[in-house]
């Protein structure tokens, strides 16, 4: 269901320690089967102390990105923890809306209405939902926008908005350390389900205004010796004119493409070099730099 998490090898000895007294080897621990459990599922889990990681960093832990799938490093993180809470990891695809009830001070029913409301949405779509041990709601969905760079807005007036890999969330099974109360699923078998992209919209950063920076001077002027079709002098031409719009971010990848796309239409060394160099006269983007993708340019379609 999710994807794996790669566990680095040194992990398993941060969590390696002698034979904890107060559970003996063989006796079961419920907090372990259910963690195991998640992790069977594709869930990647790690213990906490509370609601916080339970392997300091000044031991050696590293939060939630020590979660993993692995059933032996699981068996061992709970064996030297074995009263401890479960932490599940978000994958890349999985978004969670953690509805919070304002450690009690706020109905529930109002947190969701202040969620629907934000979404636009009558009622929330069915998917895994977990009731806290506070008395607040987590909503499992799939990411909508998984692998755009679109941002998630974190903090909102009915919660949070948890996503991975950056945030994790207290699992079922686990204790709540101030009120004692479990968490637990509302109804475990229930799928994960689908946030619609345009409520999903809702919950957002806002979108900064898009500002291109243009390359000064970029003009296509023909070379000695060039001799070129007026399809391919029209191509050339706005091919100097993509080159001109390319913003800071998009240089190194852009113009060696514009490049070799140059090349191909029957531009000069020469006319390469006058693509490269204007667009260079940006501070942050080198003549070096540029140089040298003029050079790999001639290289490949000599090869070629």
């Amino acid at each position: 269901m999710f994807q794996q998490y790669e566990t680095p090898s040194a992990l398993a000895e941060g969590y390696r320690t002698t034979d904890n007294p107060r559970i003996p080897a063989k006796q079961p621990n419920p907090m372990l089967h259910s963690a195991l459990e998640y992790a069977e599922n594709g869930w990647p889990v790690f213990p906490l102390r509370g609601k916080v990681p339970a392997l300091s960093k000044a031991d050696g832990g590293n939060g939630h990105h020590d979660a993993t799938t692995d059933l032996e490093i699981v068996k061992l993180m709970w064996r030297r923890f074995p009263e401890a809470n479960i932490g599940i990891a978000i994958p890349n695809d999985i978004v969670a809306l953690d509805v919070d009830t304002q450690h009690g001070q706020r109905p529930l029913h109002v947190a969701i209405g202040l969620l629907t409301t934000a979404l636009g949405l009558h009622r929330m779509p069915p998917t895994l939902t977990c009731l806290t041990g506070s008395g607040g709601l987590h909503y499992y969905f799939h990411n909508p926008f998984v692998g755009s760079n679109l941002e998630w807005q974190r903090k909102h007036t009915w919660g949070e908005v948890c996503h991975g890999p950056a945030h994790y969330l207290v699992a079922p099974s686990s204790i709540h350390p101030d009120t004692g109360t479990p968490y637990q699923w509302l109804d475990p078998n229930q799928t994960i389900g689908s946030l619609p992209r345009d409520a999903a919209r809702k919950l957002l950063k806002p979108q900064q205004p898009r500002v291109v920076t243009r390359a000064p001077g970029a003009k296509l002027t023909r070379a000695p010796g060039a001799n070129r079709s007026k399809t391919a002098e029209m191509k050339l031409k706005q091919l100097f004119d993509d080159a001109a719009r390319l913003t800071k971010g998009e240089r190194d990848n852009g113009l060696f493409t514009l490049l070799n796309k140059a090349h191909g239409y029957g531009a000069t060394e020469v006319e390469l070099q006058a693509m490269a160099d204007a667009v260079a006269k940006d501070s942050s983007f080198t003549s070096v730099k540029a140089n040298s993708m003029v050079a790999d340019t001639v290289k490949h379609w000599q090869v070629a």
